[in-house]
């Protein structure tokens, strides 16, 4: 699934995954050891204060852009879907 990646679990533990999105394994690596899929580690970020954290989806039914102009993972759904920053668009003024 998106957001996710099949490695060993010694390679997981390396980098800091230790989430497992499923636990059949999703292959084998060259010495046959099984590989799993594991979810790719969210920091806990909070979105700035005026800011939603939503899918994409959610912000483009909304008509939300990207909160601060940038691109910001704040959280997974149960799915492990990204969320992200969302706020509503702001004028410009003259």
């Amino acid at each position: 699934p998106e957001g996710c990646y099949c490695m060993t679990k010694g390679a997981a533990e390396e980098r800091g995954f230790t989430d497992m999105c499923d636990d059949a394994p999703c292959g084998y690596d060259a010495r046959q050891n099984p590989m799993y899929c594991f979810k790719e580690p969210v920091d806990e970020v909070k979105c700035p204060a005026g800011c939603e954290c939503l899918t994409e989806a959610e912000a483009r039914e909304k008509g939300l852009t990207w909160c601060d102009g940038e691109k910001t993972v704040c959280d997974t759904d149960a799915a492990g879907n990204l969320l992200y920053c969302f706020e509503e668009e702001t004028q410009t003024r003259q």
